[in-house]
């Protein structure tokens, strides 16, 4: 058998318009020869719009697809030899896409400068630009890059505003983007704010801002200490937010007001406007919140309560003007000084004036008690009492054990006052130091401690054992003794 010649492919045209129909024939002078198709170097996977003939000599593809562009191969076959023909270069020209201009803003300041791209998708095209749907006609101001794609704009003028497109085309199609229209925008001037009311009561009084001057195409935005504000409960704002009213103010809506203009190529804020809401004087509180205090001391006392402007302060002791300052300082102070303490808070804008009065008592520090007991020696089962003796009065009396807070048990009793701590019957665990300890609010002291010591009953033995237990444990003994022996005497006989 002869080995085969090489093949070659016969095409009508190799540039085929994106849908159209293409065939390719494998020419070969061979006979009993296999036919077999390749795309760029690959084995050809056959799509729904590829047909082969009966022999596999004539592929067909329709419609045709700008992914079937690429080269093209048939390779014939027999037994003892195959060879492929030369590549053919199949080109698909694609139908253009629409373009879209691309630019940064569509509102330019006059005098500034400008750059509309047209973006395609396209390759191998052309890009011709419109200007109100007719051809642009370029001027000193105005440049394109080296390929079109780009226009720019310097030193833009009012008579640049209007709709640009861009048209792009190839040989087979052309398409034009949608219209950009670009406005030519001045700058805004500086605004200002004015008010009916800068010096508003709280819960009396509204307050209205108005943004000037009045512009045309203008949005206004308004700020306080920074912060962007919104219509709320009791903040409205009139058609196109030029105008900011407060409705019944409150403290919270002190602060400094701006207003800011807005044009989509300038933007301009006004100098602040300080709002200052006048209140109070609110409920006041005098510091600290003690109402004893101990004598031979300073006493200093602070009023304060929350006004604007600050409040005016007089201090009454017992019905007497001693200050008017918003502190009070007595120095080295003693029970006479105990009385009715009253702060008054006066805020002269307003008009409003609060009160407080404090009750305070002057207490001497208590004295060191001592513990009064018959005996601080005690048969078990007998019963003790002890007494914490105390010159002070007004005094709370509190019990110690080794140092602790004595826990009562159920043989344990106190008197009405706690003076009198009662232990009956007495067992040597109440064996220690006890100690008394007396408190007012402004001080505490503690007894020297008393030993307690618990004898033990002789009746009821040093070991603790009673006597049958006793007895229980001798006959145990008794019992291991003999036992113990008997097994000796097996062992040994």
């Amino acid at each position: 058998m002869e080995p085969v010649t090489t093949p070659s492919i016969q095409i009508r045209n190799t540039t085929v318009k994106e849908l159209d129909s293409v065939s390719l024939n494998c020419s070969s002078n061979d006979t009993e020869i296999s036919i077999h198709w390749l795309f760029n170097g690959q084995s050809l996977e056959l799509t729904d719009r590829m047909k082969l003939s009966l022999d596999n000599r004539t592929l067909s593809i329709d419609p045709v697809k700008r992914e079937d562009s690429g080269k093209y191969q048939c390779e014939v076959s027999n037994p003892v030899s195959s060879e492929r023909s030369d590549p053919i270069q199949l080109d698909i020209i694609v139908l253009v896409t629409t373009p879209s201009v691309q630019v940064s803003t569509t509102t330019v300041k006059e005098l500034d400068s400008v750059s509309l791209t047209c973006s395609s998708n396209d390759t191998g095209i052309s890009i011709h630009w419109l200007f109100n749907g007719q051809s642009l006609g370029l001027t000193n101001r105005t440049k394109l890059s080296l390929d079109n794609s780009t226009l720019i704009i310097d030193l833009v003028r009012r008579e640049d505003a209007g709709e640009y497109q861009c048209e792009v085309s190839n040989p087979v199609s052309s398409e034009r983007s949608d219209p950009i229209q670009l406005a030519i925008l001045a700058l805004l001037p500086k605004p200002s704010i004015t008010s009916n009311n800068s010096n508003p009561m709280e819960g009396e009084d509204s307050v209205a801002f108005t943004c000037e001057p009045e512009t045309e195409n203008t949005s206004y935005l308004w700020r306080r200490n920074g912060q962007s504000l919104s219509e709320g409960d009791r903040l409205k704002l009139s058609e196109g937010n030029r105008t900011l009213t407060l409705l019944s103010v409150v403290r919270n809506d002190t602060g400094d007001y701006e207003c800011e203009t807005r044009n989509p190529v300038s933007t301009s804020r006004s100098d602040p406007f300080t709002l200052n809401i006048t209140y109070g004087p609110d409920d006041p509180i005098i510091s600290p919140s003690n109402t004893y205090f101990r004598s031979r001391r300073n006493l200093s006392l602070s009023c304060q309560a929350a006004s604007n402007p600050p409040a005016l302060y007089s201090w009454f002791v017992n019905g007497e003007l001693l200050s008017s300052s918003q502190e009070l300082f007595i120095q080295n102070i003693t029970t006479n000084n105990s009385g009715s303490y009253t702060c008054f808070i006066y805020n002269s804008v307003t008009g409003l004036n609060k009160t407080i009065v404090k009750n305070i008592e002057v207490l001497e520090p208590v004295t060191k008690p001592s513990i009064l007991v018959s005996n601080t020696t005690v048969k078990e089962l007998d019963s003790v009492s002890l007494n914490c003796s105390s010159n002070d009065t007004g005094i709370s009396i509190h019990w110690l054990f080794n140092g602790q807070s004595l826990e009562l048990t159920d043989r344990m009793k106190l008197s009405l006052d706690n003076s009198i701590l009662s232990i009956d019957p007495v067992k040597r665990e109440d064996s220690g130091k006890y100690q008394c300890e007396v408190s007012n609010p402004v001080s505490s002291d503690r007894s020297d401690p008393i030993l307690l010591d618990i004898i033990a009953d002789p009746t009821q033995g040093s070991s603790g054992l009673s006597g049958g237990a006793i007895a229980g444990i001798v006959v145990g003994s008794v019992a291991g003794v003999t036992l113990i022996a008997a097994l000796a005497y097996f062992l040994c006989f």
